[in-house]
């Protein structure tokens, strides 16, 4: 909420957009649309779209505070469940909340939780899930947490490794559990209603988001897994967590020496997930986003590990160390959250400048049954009030097949026949090519951050 800094306020994310539109459209006319009316499966995170309803319910801009105020609460929450995971295994050694705080000034938590997106639920319910895991209550909570989950994102379904491989290796018996047949209900049903959702929506088992992004990034398949593996790993560093990889090997240490299998399991996820999306999306655009849940795992394994080496060092020598180690810690997190809110706020500034003022020029200068062909959807679909086309595939999944192919894009939008076409300057090679510029932002922030201004152009064959 620091983007006063830059512009006005907003979310650093046109994704973003996407989740609003949906709420505002579902409480128009309660259908399941980002176009008015045309259902689709555009949304990542139906859940998260739904709980933004009631913003939409009261009016005017009160979306905004409604948004921000109730990731906010998530990431409480969050940060009280955290704090009580870890102060269980160090054996409260500490009165006041320091691990819940240390959650709460992790940047990218605090970025995450001004975004707009459904990033810190999905990390609330990784907690919830994992503190479960560590108590062995194999019940109705779990069975909820990854019945709800999968609405949120459907990377969600990974948690299913760790229990599996608890369950294998654990003693105890949770066959004839009655809660535990409830938890298994209640997910197996939240799953077959997930994948009818999807179906009936966009004629898929995921939404269309889950093929779109791989396809569109599929030629980051040509490097090295080994490279796009380290990508990922390197995002959970970015701040004071380079400081906290002593903990994270004296953690891991300690779960192979004394085989705890649960500890084992959340390593094995950590790692799975990074790997997941080395696999099939190795991106870290926008401060590594999707890895971000990640990031919340990784503090759980590594801040046991360095209260550990903390308390072994007693000697003076290795108390100078300590402290210093402490110090440095504290000052880097700082640091990172202004440096974060720095971010933020241009962040900010660039989706409010390029998208959402493009998206409201096309509103007021285009005729009102114009047809839009786009990349970047959100804000459009949110303030441009025009039918859209989306060169992204979320809402348009015919384009998924060709989404590099321009040539092929070009035949598509000819036989769609859309009047403008709204893009970045350097998104597109020979799409723009002897089309009429009648818009282009003249804003300076997108330039600055090494970027090009939205423009749009009029689309004749």
């Amino acid at each position: 909420m620091m983007s006063y800094w830059r512009y006005r306020n907003g979310f650093p994310l046109d994704d973003a957009w996407i989740h609003q539109t949906y709420a505002r459209n579902f409480a128009k006319t309660g259908v399941w649309a980002f176009n008015l009316n045309v259902p689709s499966g555009g949304s990542t995170s139906p859940l998260w779209s739904f709980l933004l309803i009631p913003g939409h319910l009261m009016g005017g801009k009160t979306f905004l505070v409604y948004t921000y105020l109730i990731n906010w609460i998530l990431l409480f929450f969050s940060a009280v469940i955290f704090e009580n995971i870890i102060n269980n295994l160090v054996k409260n050694q500490y009165k006041f909340p320091v691990f819940g705080v240390i959650f709460l000034l992790e940047w990218h938590f605090i970025w995450a939780a001004n975004s707009g997106m459904e990033t810190i639920l999905f990390i609330l319910l990784i907690l919830l899930f994992f503190d479960q895991l560590l108590k062995k209550q194999f019940g109705l909570v779990m069975g909820v947490v990854l019945g709800l989950i999968l609405w949120v994102r459907p990377d969600g379904l990974t948690l299913l490794g760790p229990l599996l491989f608890v369950l294998f290796f654990s003693r105890k018996n949770v066959i004839h559990s009655k809660r535990a047949i409830w938890g298994g209900v209640f997910f197996f049903l939240s799953f077959v209603m997930y994948i009818v959702f999807n179906l009936k929506i966009s004629g898929s088992i995921f939404p269309n988001t889950f093929y779109a992004k791989q396809a569109e990034y599929a030629i980051l398949y040509e490097r090295n897994i080994l490279f796009r593996f380290w990508d990922m790993l390197k995002t959970q560093f970015i701040g004071f967590g380079i400081l906290l990889i002593p903990g994270l090997i004296n953690q891991f240490w300690e779960a192979i020496k004394n085989k705890k299998w649960v500890w084992f399991g959340l390593f094995l996820w950590w790692i799975g997930y990074l790997g997941l999306y080395a696999l099939r999306l190795p991106v870290t655009y926008q401060h590594g986003r999707y890895q971000i849940p990640a990031i919340s795992v990784f503090l759980l394994l590594s801040i046991p590990g360095c209260v550990v080496l903390i308390n072994k060092m007693g000697s003076y020598r290795l108390k100078l160390i300590r402290i210093s180690w402490i110090v440095s810690t504290m000052l880097v997190m700082i640091i990172f959250v202004f440096m974060g809110a720095d971010a933020y706020a241009t962040d900010v500034a660039i989706i409010e400048t390029e998208m959402v003022n493009t998206a409201i020029w096309i509103n007021e200068f285009t005729e009102q049954d114009a047809i839009i062909a786009a990349h970047d959807i959100g804000a459009l679909g949110f303030y441009g009030n025009r039918l859209i086309i989306d060169l992204a595939g979320l809402i348009s999944p015919e384009v998924i097949p060709y989404i590099n192919d321009e040539v092929q894009i070009i035949e598509f939008l000819n036989k769609r026949h859309p009047d403008y076409l709204m893009t970045f300057e350097n998104w597109y090679n020979i799409l723009p090519l002897n089309k009429t510029l009648v818009y282009s932002s003249t804003s300076m922030f997108s330039i600055e951050a090494g970027g090009s201004p939205m423009q749009v152009y009029i689309w004749k064959p």
